[in-house]
């Protein structure tokens, strides 16, 4: 199991499995879960416990799997959760005390992003939300579009939108054309690409498939 992970899922449709099993062979059952999902890899010498067991050491491996992917979205939305708030903080202190035509920040957060201030008409600071100038430059064309729509960019706000958007994918290259789609039809918020990966219409299957992978996770039009 991995690590720091306190516990397993058993679907309860494996009672319709066990019930016909002896009470013994079904207590020897559970034992030989219980050994696996502690990494005591059990030895299994009987043929009916062994049918029963390996589909379920099947399920478990795949949730196993599910949960160290989410473990990497949960890892990659906490570290750039953390890098805004620390940006609108530095923002906000440059803000107040400076006057000078171009301020370079790098003590407030270091190696994780240099934020560069510069002047303009109307002396608005252009930031740094990401790493990757591309993809930088059209999060903030979206939050241009978000202010012409009356949307409130707040640090709460643009912490959801850059959780949304690593929810929807880590790619770069995806996240770009994520944001392009809400630049285009002026969005408030981040959905799930209409097009696939080489730009196509997504097929009909493909639509269904990502209306069902996103069930639950889908913000509306209003969100943020």
């Amino acid at each position: 199991m991995a690590e720091n992970k306190k516990g397993f899922v058993l679907y309860a449709d494996l009672i319709h499995t066990v019930k016909k099993m002896p009470t013994e062979k079904a207590g020897e059952l559970l034992l030989t879960i219980l050994q696996y999902v502690n990494d005591e890899n059990p030895t299994v010498n009987d043929m009916l416990v062994a049918l029963v067991f390996e589909p379920i050491k099947q399920q478990l491996k795949r949730d196993l799997r599910k949960y160290e992917s989410k473990k990497l979205q949960w890892s990659a939305a906490g570290k750039a959760s953390a890098n805004a708030k620390k940006l609108q903080r530095t923002l906000t202190s440059v803000d107040s005390r400076s006057t000078d035509s171009t301020v370079i920040v790098t003590d407030t957060v270091k190696d994780i992003v240099t934020v560069k201030v510069k002047d303009n008409k109307e002396n608005k600071a252009k930031a740094i939300y990401f790493d990757f100038d591309p993809l930088n430059e059209m999060f903030l064309e979206h939050l241009k579009i978000r202010t012409k729509i009356k949307a409130v960019n707040s640090e709460i706000a643009i912490t959801g939108l850059i959780n949304k958007l690593n929810s929807l994918s880590l790619d770069v290259t995806e996240q770009i054309k994520i944001i392009e789609q809400s630049v285009m039809n002026s969005w408030k918020s981040y959905f799930p690409l209409k097009l696939n990966n080489d730009g196509k219409k997504l097929s009909k299957s493909e639509e269904r498939f990502n209306k069902i992978a996103n069930l639950g996770r889908n913000y509306g039009p209003e969100d943020y």
